[in-house]
């Protein structure tokens, strides 16, 4: 494990070396000869590639590269270097997706293209191309996933009364312009917690979306059926009350709402 990091950091630092010395007379190991699809290099599996590089001769101007989507479901983002453009083509060379430095809008990032796999140990071909030849120059190719998750707790502000026997009032949570939240975020799942006054039997806790302007009731308190599939942004307005059949009242108080989300890397660009 440990040697396979250190050649992954090999090579990621003959990467940036070679992408400020262009005019390398060695190659380093370079991919080469892969210019037609037909030649199309096998990164293999893209979950343990940790990137490669390539290198093209004088008269050459396109290079492709295939890996396979093993379940189906793979949310990729494919990049190259500056000065470059990077294409999803088909098993015959024809483009199906395309992106170019001049696509490219933050100064940080370089050109890539985004690919959803949907088919089950699918073979996925992309080429990187240049417009001039310079002559011998060295490029870059990396495969990586784009789709993270990452969960945050979040606090309403007030407290929730219930005359008893009802539904209590509400308390309330604006996130739409929480920069902690990255854009796009979508829950995965959620669950809402709170300290009541009394020991209560039957408590049902319900969330509202401001997106949907739907309430939502949990399964078991404080849990809740809704996954990505709802499609529920994490920055929007959400409230929550809870119901009980005890004819007591009651105050809920610290009342806050677990959220796990999945969020697309290449939105936050």
């Amino acid at each position: 494990m440990l040697k396979n990091s250190f050649k992954q950091l090999l090579k990621l630092m003959l990467l940036v070396f070679l992408g400020f010395s262009t005019n390398a007379n060695a190659d380093y190991g370079a991919i080469e000869g892969n210019y037609n699809i037909n030649q199309a290099f096998n990164i293999g599996p893209w979950e343990y590639g940790g990137g490669e590089f390539g290198l093209f001769n004088p008269g050459e101007k396109e290079a492709y590269f295939s890996f396979m989507s093993y379940n189906g479901t793979d949310r990729v983002y494919v990049r190259t270097w500056d000065g470059y453009t990077i294409e999803q083509v088909d098993s015959n060379g024809d483009t199906l997706n395309r992106n170019t430095s001049d696509d490219v809008t933050h100064p940080t990032t370089y050109p890539y293209i985004n690919i959803d796999a949907t088919t089950k140990y699918k073979t996925i071909y992309v080429k990187v191309s240049r417009d001039t030849d310079i002559g011998k120059a060295y490029y870059g190719i990396g495969v990586d996933n784009r789709i993270k998750t990452s969960f945050k707790t979040f606090e309403f502000t007030g407290t929730a009364s219930n005359p008893g026997g009802a539904t209590s009032s509400e308390v309330y949570m604006d996130l739409s312009n929480n920069d902690d939240i990255p854009n796009n975020a979508i829950v995965t799942s959620i669950k809402t917690d709170g300290d009541l006054d009394k020991s209560l039997g039957g408590v049902v806790h319900q969330i509202f979306s401001g997106d949907t302007n739907n309430w939502y009731t949990a399964i078991v308190k404080g849990i809740f059926s809704i996954d990505v599939s709802n499609n529920l942004q994490v920055k929007q307005v959400w409230k929550m009350r809870y119901s009980h059949q005890a004819l007591s009242s009651s105050n809920m108080h610290n009342i806050e709402v677990d959220i796990r989300y999945e969020y697309d890397l290449t939105e936050q660009f």
